[in-house]
Order: structure tokens, then C-alpha cells, then sequence
């Protein structure tokens, strides 16, 4: 990697720490608190339904969304020869920012108290989503090769 994509790689792995500390740190204070027994969520009117609304909401952010948005991006640039780094920065940014959606569906289930199946489906996917959206070496550059970023 040069020193552009090596920057932009930095960049892309600040931003995506800095959207998931809050909701991490948030998570694991109600977690901590609820194994405690100091806290048992909160109940709102239509809670049943909500499960189930936040439930689809995270698959949406955290598997649909992103695919719906590479296979998009794919199709807008396939006649291109070559993609600038910012453009390709760009993408990588607004995938990163609609995974990270997911850890705060999860921080809320957890304040909600939702029931284990949604919390734990919940929970799975926002695992999946961060893990996959994190901007490593080898993903960068296979993206950078699949859709010819030039530097």
C-alpha cells in the first residue's frame, strides 16, 4: 500500500472506532448493569412490536443495505478503467457509517430489554456487520484491485 491509501485506511479505521466506542461503552455498562441486577430495561407501550421493527432495521443496516450499496457502487463504476481514491474513500466511508447503525440497535434492545431471540439476533448481526465493515489491509486492497482504485 502507498502512503495515499495507507492514509486513507487510517482514516477509514478512525471513523469506524469512533462510531462504535459509544454504542460498545454503552452496551457493556447496561450489560454490566442488568448482570448485576441494578437495571432491567425499560418497557414501553407497543413493546412486542418494536422487537421486531428494530430487529428488521439492524438486518436491514447490517447485511441488506451494505450489499444493496457494494453491488450499486459496482454497477455505477463497471464501465469506468480506473476509480479515484476519493470516490472509492467515499464508498468505504457511507459502508462503514450504515454498518455502524447496527451497535446502536443493539445498545438499544439491550436498554429495551428486548427478549433473548431478537437481542441475540440483534446482537449477531451487529458482530457480522462490524467485523465485515472493519477497514483492514487485505480488504482495502482487494477493493482497491477488484474495482481499480488508482492512487
Amino acid at each position: 500500500m502507498n502512503a495515499p491509501q495507507e492514509r486513507m485506511r487510517r482514516a477509514l479505521r478512525r471513523s469506524w472506532l469512533f462510531m462504535l466506542t459509544p454504542a460498545a461503552a454503552g452496551l457493556t455498562v447496561a450489560e454490566t448493569l442488568r448482570t448485576l441486577q441494578l437495571f432491567d430495561g425499560w418497557r414501553v407501550a407497543g413493546h412486542d412490536s418494536m422487537q421486531v421493527v428494530v430487529f428488521v432495521f439492524t438486518v436491514a443496516a447490517g447485511l441488506a443495505l451494505p450489499i444493496l450499496y457494494r453491488s450499486a457502487f459496482a454497477s455505477a463504476h463497471r464501465e469506468k478503467d480506473v476509480i479515484t481514491l476519493d470516490v472509492y474513500y467515499r464508498y468505504v466511508y457511507n459502508s462503514v457509517i450504515l454498518a455502524m447503525l447496527t451497535p446502536y440497535f443493539s445498545l438499544l434492545s439491550s436498554l429495551m430489554a428486548f427478549s433473548p431471540f431478537y437481542m441475540i439476533g440483534i446482537f449477531l448481526v451487529t458482530l457480522y456487520a462490524v467485523y465485515t465493515q472493519y477497514p483492514s489491509v487485505t480488504r482495502i486492497a482487494s477493493d482497491l484491485r477488484i474495482f481499480r482504485v488508482q492512487a
